[in-house]
């Protein structure tokens, strides 16, 4: 047999000469081309027309052109990175108010099965799609997260990216960056120093403006983004005074600040100056962090959470840097390069 292109024929293919010719071309005036003249795209579509009465024919043809993939089964590792990714995001989107006023960007991939029957690929293979929008909820109790409209089961998700989650002062944070912040905070009322600052804080009268805005005080607990917490920083008359302050500078068109770093925040227009007279103190009892190993395959993943405070103290003090956004404080929390005992939980 002889080889013609990618097409193998007999050496004794009896239209072998007419196939070699190749397609015949006519000028305009060839006597054959005005006895059969190109069909136009309207006549092709009326011949063809009937097979789309055809019960399912678009969906037959459509079928065929989805590829569809085995599922893939993540590692441990990765299991735990999104499993650190879907908590953060979980403090960011906790209720309807927090989402609206976060509105956390996400990129997620996730695995949808094959709902063809008559699919070979049916029950068995399935395909990846992206979505990028508002991360709206995550729902821990059916283990699923909404991204604008799309509810998405969280075994069906196979990464989640290009998250600005929030801002730490150098750009927006995505999550799983290992930039040095502080995602969370906790505060346990159990010293009587604590305790008079958060009597302090429910006496002022900044309180009971934030409750008539809809944000409640929190005084004990995890301590999140947006939430209003006990703060300590100077009156007016420059004595030391706890106040109710939000955690987050709200920029337009960008997503909430809630850590600046002490390297460069005096750079920083935004916080330039804040960090010249308006600086404060977020009492703690310990702040969180996760681990960030290194993986068999070389890769960062993120390890166990981690509560940390002063050795031999009950309480952590946070530095921060606060102002005024429509007639209220509002805070960030200043972070630095970890040090030597910290390093492994950056």
């Amino acid at each position: 047999m002889s080889s013609i292109g990618v097409m193998a024929m007999p050496a004794d293919f009896r239209y072998r000469d007419v196939f070699l010719k190749g397609k015949p071309e006519h000028d305009r005036f060839d006597l054959f081309r005005i006895r059969h003249p190109s069909m136009d795209v309207g006549r092709r579509a009326k011949i063809f027309s009937p097979f789309d009465a055809m019960k399912g024919f678009n969906e037959a043809i459509a079928s065929k052109e989805v590829r569809y993939h085995d599922r893939i089964e993540l590692s441990d590792e990765d299991k735990t990175e999104l499993d650190h990714k879907l908590r953060i995001l979980k403090g960011l989107t906790f209720n309807g108010y927090i989402a609206r006023e976060n509105r956390v960007k996400v990129t997620v991939i996730y695995y949808i099965p094959c709902a063809d029957e008559h699919n070979e690929s049916f029950g068995i293979r399935g395909r990846y799609q992206k979505i990028t929008g508002i991360c709206w909820n995550v729902d821990e109790l059916y283990g699923s997260i909404l991204v604008d409209k799309v509810r998405i089961p969280f075994d069906d998700i196979l990464r989640i990216s290009n998250t600005d989650e929030y801002s730490n002062g150098n750009g927006h944070q995505t999550i799983g960056s290992d930039d040095r912040c502080v995602p969370a905070f906790y505060v346990e009322p159990d010293t009587e120093e604590i305790r008079e600052i958060i009597a302090e804080v429910q006496r002022s009268q900044l309180s009971g403006k934030f409750i008539k805005a809809g944000s409640a005080i929190l005084t004990s607990g995890e301590m999140r983004p947006t939430n209003v917490v006990p703060v300590i920083a100077s009156s007016r008359n420059g004595r030391k005074a706890a106040f109710p302050m939000k955690w987050g500078f709200q920029i337009p068109g960008r997503s909430l600040l809630v850590n600046a770093r002490v390297e460069t925040a005096v750079e920083k227009p935004t916080f330039k100056e804040a960090w010249e007279s308006h600086r404060c103190i977020i009492p703690a009892s310990w702040y969180y962090e996760w681990e960030h190993l290194i993986g068999n395959n070389g890769q960062k993943k993120v390890g166990d959470k981690y509560m940390i405070q002063p050795s031999g103290s009950s309480m952590t003090w946070l530095a921060g840097l606060y102002r005024l956004e429509d007639g209220l404080p509002v805070f960030t929390v200043l972070t630095k390069r970890a040090n030597r005992r910290t390093a492994p939980y950056p």
